[in-house]
């Protein structure tokens, strides 16, 4: 299916681009209610996942998914990675990971 990924499908519209707001570079997600709900699924799949059952992933190695322009998204949007910050078989964070101040 043309708006299926590896953790299910992108129903519905969403549009995701970059933006320059206030002096400062931004990502905006937009969509209609059925495509925010469907791009929600995925993550929550994403986030239940056992990357230790990933025989064919190497440790150190993240889960990740590409979504597309035209496949998964609108055809002005811009290709996106979404994935995991803790790495298989180990949990550590990329170096360029800063933590959010609390």
């Amino acid at each position: 299916m043309k708006n299926q990924t590896e953790h299910g499908s992108i129903n519905g519209s969403l549009q995701i681009w970059k933006i320059e707001e206030d002096g400062f570079e931004k990502i905006t997600i937009y969509g209609d209610p059925d495509g925010l709900k469907s791009l929600g699924e995925i993550l929550i799949k994403l986030s239940q996942v056992n990357q230790e059952n990933y025989k064919g992933m190497p440790d150190g190695e993240r889960d990740h998914f590409h979504i597309y322009p035209k496949s998964h998204l609108s055809k002005g949007s811009l290709e996106t990675i979404i994935g995991r910050l803790d790495a298989k078989g180990t949990g550590e964070l990329p170096p360029s990971f800063i933590e959010k101040k609390h």
